[in-house]
């Protein structure tokens, strides 16, 4: 049983997505047996990775991709595979799906514009770097840029989710990687539930989102009146 339903109620959903993974892996399958056929495969970058997630029925039934920040629709994986660097490495440093042009850019040889927000991943193709970014920064505008806006920001074992039209959230995701306690309101955890807010406003600003005036008001200068001068205007 699940906590609001049955496994049955789940069971077709899960079996089609299973399917579908099946399919997938198929499919790429089909790709490299083509380029091997072809004498292409050993001068070839294989970069594979999807949008989002789902929840697969997690937290009470959720069955969607969105109106969560959770990590089973947020975190999603990214496999890179390079011909001339055949050594297996998992990389742990905060990357996200705006990381995948700049990456097809460099591995091209093509110029990086200094204006965009990615890096590229070739570097961890390496190894981990510990001066990469230190944060993951994702946003969600609900369907077609209404209903909910939801801003979510990982930062050093620590997830912060801002919904615009309901409370906010905050998951430890050492202790509770299944994000099971919101923490927000916990006495414990108000140092660091003000530097990862912080953190998201200077995100904001620093990438001209027009988001970052109406957190800071309702927020930042709601919550921490007596910080607000020393915020980034």
């Amino acid at each position: 049983m699940h906590d609001n339903k049955p496994w049955t109620y789940f069971e077709q959903d899960l079996r089609l997505y299973y399917a579908l993974t099946t399919q997938i892996d198929a499919m790429l399958g089909r790709i490299v047996e083509h380029l091997k056929s072809e004498n292409l495969f050993d001068n070839t970058v294989i970069i594979f990775t999807s949008d989002h997630g789902t929840h697969c029925g997690k937290h009470g039934g959720l069955i969607d991709k969105g109106f969560s920040h959770y990590e089973e629709a947020l975190r999603t994986g990214c496999v890179i595979f390079d011909p001339r660097d055949r050594v297996k490495r998992v990389i742990n440093n905060y990357t996200g799906l705006i990381d995948i042009y700049p990456t097809i850019l460099d591995y091209e040889g093509a110029e990086i514009p200094e204006e965009s927000d990615g890096h590229s991943l070739r570097a961890l193709m390496v190894e981990e770097k510990n001066s990469w970014k230190d944060h993951a920064f994702i946003e969600f505008y609900g369907l077609g840029n209404v209903v909910t806006t939801m801003l979510t920001v990982v930062y050093n074992g620590m997830k912060y989710g801002w919904n615009a039209t309901n409370s906010d959230e905050l998951y430890d995701l050492i202790n509770d990687p299944l994000e099971t306690k919101n923490l927000i309101d916990k006495e414990e955890y108000k140092t660091k539930l003000q530097k990862l807010r912080e953190k998201l406003y200077i995100h904001l600003k620093e990438h001209n989102n027009v988001l970052q005036y109406i957190f800071k008001i309702f927020v930042l200068q709601h919550n921490y009146p007596e910080i607000c001068g020393d915020v980034p205007h």
